[in-house]
């Protein structure tokens, strides 16, 4: 499935009724579960009842996998129109529960990778890697809303299947939340000193290690010592001197 959602920089009072300039389009790819995957957003004027003589449009988005390494992501020319509908609009679109992207490119033309969270200024686009949520994500310049426009990833390696990227997000984000947790020990009559936890940190970073060092053969590494990591970051915190309601969060945490 394609989630359209609003840019979080675009949250502010009274943007429920302007239209977004940027669109965000969240596709759920993990393990090759359907071969293709489809979204919709409709929008009219948020004003008056004119949508009750058709005057609003609907703009549709899909992917396809072309084979185990290629996926396609099409936007669709907007149907119908409206007062006030956008000529253009930037997309971010974010493919999740796949592979780093080799290449990227929009409408036929290739757009250079930056580093995760560097703000996009690349004059046709670009494309980074979320390493926490195995995603790929790609910016766009303003596209026209009359015309169809293709993108096409090339992934480093074949679709992961989704026993792997099962749950990857979630156990890297609570290993976080333990570290966290076991950080504000220090200066406490419990303080404890993050040499005590290292596969606690070594867990907790690695979607920050994915996102500036996306390649295929670190993320395959990655997720096939992540159960491995998480048993010995148990038994870490199992001999670590802090609190037993403390201790039992965080073995909570990384189960």
């Amino acid at each position: 499935s394609i989630v359209p959602m609003r840019q979080h920089s675009d949250l502010t009072t009274g943007s429920a009724q302007q239209l977004p300039s940027t669109l965000r389009l969240l596709a759920f790819v993990a393990g090759g579960v359907a071969a293709t995957g489809s979204g919709m957003v409709y929008e009219d004027d948020g004003y008056t009842e004119s949508y009750k003589e058709s005057d609003y449009s609907e703009g549709h988005f899909s992917y396809s996998l072309l084979s185990d390494t290629d996926i396609r992501f099409t936007i669709d020319a907007a149907q119908g129109t409206f007062q006030g509908a956008l000529s253009q609009r930037s997309y971010v679109i974010e493919l999740r529960g796949i592979w780093p992207a080799s290449s990227v490119e929009i409408d036929g033309k290739a757009v250079n990778r930056v580093l995760f969270d560097i703000p996009c200024i690349q004059p046709g686009g670009c494309f980074s890697f979320d390493g926490t949520y195995l995603s790929v994500i790609i910016h766009t310049v303003p596209l026209s809303t009359s015309s169809s426009h293709s993108i096409d990833i090339k992934m480093s390696g074949k679709l992961p299947a989704s026993s792997l990227t099962a749950n990857f997000a979630g156990h890297v984000r609570r290993m976080q939340k333990a570290k966290q947790l076991l950080d504000n020990q220090w200066g406490t009559s419990h303080t404890v000193h993050q040499m005590d936890y290292p596969s606690v940190l070594l867990g907790g970073e690695a979607g920050m290690r994915l996102s500036y060092s996306p390649t295929y053969e670190q993320t395959a590494t990655e997720l096939a010592s992540l159960a491995s990591t998480l048993g010995k970051a148990r038994e870490e915190v199992q001999g670590l001197k802090i609190e037993d309601n403390l201790r039992t969060v965080v073995l909570q945490l990384l189960s």
